[in-house]
């Protein structure tokens, strides 16, 4: 169930930005935090939020108060909007999470109360049965729970110089634009790497999984016309084989 709305996320999103011919995709912090809720509701209608995330309480020991807390679920991580501004369209690994146990009883007055937390891999969230009781969930922005594949049909070409979130591994920036373009089809399986560096000199690499025998590659390695750009060829992490992409082979 749960493979399923992700496959439809992604297909919605990319089949929209095509129909009307889209090419560049502006993303910001407060959109995929504070106002992400809107973005259901305006792509799906009657989709609910509760799909993405959902507000659940945990009682205080010291105050017996029921403190609110809000669950990320791994839909909203697939989102592509989340894809894009907190993850630059690479792939990212998932970094499991917390298993929680869900009581919404009229002894609680009807309101989501976790009665139990513990952590869970990404491998067994993965094959976490789908249940209104238990579920896997996450409450860093930064952290999916499963695995988060790249999107080989965008690049970044622009981030604003404010960071308003941070971890160990990444900085992200308020505003994002990336171009939507075709990507270059390379053979081959394994993980591939890029290294780049924006144009207010943050350093990453982006990553992506093969399918199906294939990578799809959205960064060209030279003559790329914007600041954010490639600093060395492409990498095939299995086999240390190198790759140059011209521009003409991306768009």
């Amino acid at each position: 169930m749960q493979n399923s709305c992700l496959h439809n996320l992604k297909k919605n999103a990319n089949t929209h930005a095509a129909e009307v011919g889209a090419r560049y995709v502006i993303t910001d912090y407060a959109t995929v935090t504070l106002k992400f809720a809107a973005l259901p509701l305006w792509a799906y209608g009657k989709e609910r939020i509760s799909s993405y995330q959902e507000t659940y309480y945990q009682q205080s020991p010291e105050s017996g108060r029921y403190d609110p807390i809000l669950v990320l679920k791994q839909p909203y991580f697939m989102s592509t909007a989340s894809r894009l501004h907190l993850f630059d369209g690479s792939f990212t690994s998932g970094s499991g999470g917390t298993l929680l146990t869900i009581d919404q009883s009229p002894l609680n007055g009807g309101i989501p109360v976790i009665t139990s937390a513990g952590e869970i891999s990404a491998h067994d969230a993965q094959n976490l049965a789908p249940s209104s009781q238990r579920l896997a969930g996450s409450i860093q922005f930064t952290k999916p729970i499963t695995d988060v594949p790249a999107l080989g049909h965008y690049r970044l070409i622009y981030e604003s110089p404010t960071t308003v979130a941070s971890d160990d591994v990444r900085q992200i920036k308020e505003v994002k634009i990336f171009e939507r373009v075709n990507g270059y089809t390379l053979p081959g399986t394994g993980t591939i790497e890029l290294p780049l560096t924006t144009n207010q000199g943050r350093n990453y690499t982006w990553q992506q999984k093969s399918s199906n025998g294939s990578f799809t590659l959205p960064y060209s390695t030279h003559s790329n016309p914007y600041e954010v750009r490639a600093t060395g060829p492409y990498r095939i992490i299995e086999t240390g084989k190198t790759v140059e992409v011209s521009e003409d082979q991306i768009t």
